[in-house]
């Protein structure tokens, strides 16, 4: 009789086992890129494509932007959008990158190397031209926080107080004063000593 009992004791702790690998299963979800946006969306995250838009940013002083041309591509036997990556000026466009993403996996991403004259996958573009993450930047200030100016004075108005330890990305660190955008979205200017990078 225990025998029995321990056989089917064994059998049911199996079957919920298979029922929480088969749940799990069906509740993984893969970052899907089915419509433009979302590979766009996907695209403007990578920080190629961020370092870029902060030069743009820092050359039209915020006014313009990058743009983003897309169209259906099948590539590799799979269903990708085709992303040109540039700067569209008035009288002519720069291409910066040319991106090939996979609809069913945003993650599934593959540059088009010019040099070479191929199309690999991201991250071994990134292996070829020893990109590695950006640095980040911190507040470091004894005080507690440092003050966010509108301009590269100590007297400038204050936008914003920023805790330390908080981070903020570095716009531009051509002089004392550095360009920064807070968490926040707010842009303003922090004396360099106030700055560590990680």
């Amino acid at each position: 009789m225990n025998y029995v009992i321990k056989y089917l004791n064994s059998i049911c702790k199996t079957i919920v086992l298979l029922s929480i690998v088969f749940c799990n299963a069906q509740n993984k979800k893969t970052n899907i890129c089915g419509t433009e946006k979302q590979a766009i969306m996907a695209i403007s995250k990578l920080i190629e494509v961020k370092k870029q838009q902060t030069y743009i940013d820092s050359i039209s002083k915020f006014t313009k932007g990058l743009s983003y041309m897309s169209e259906d591509d099948g590539f590799k036997n799979k269903d990708c959008f085709r992303i040109k990556v540039g700067y569209s000026g008035k009288f002519h466009w720069d291409t910066y990158f040319i991106f090939y993403i996979n609809k069913e996996n945003c993650d599934e991403i593959y540059i088009d190397e010019v040099v070479s004259s191929e199309i690999i996958t991201l991250s071994e573009w990134r292996r070829r031209n020893n990109i590695k993450n950006p640095v980040t930047y911190k507040i470091k200030d004894p005080d507690g926080y440092t003050n966010l100016r509108k301009g590269k004075s100590k007297v400038s108005e204050i936008l914003q107080k920023i805790p330390s330890g908080e981070k903020i990305q570095v716009l531009d660190k051509t002089d004392d004063w550095y360009l920064v955008k807070t968490k926040t979205g707010n842009q303003g200017y922090v004396f360099k000593t106030k700055i560590v990078s990680q």
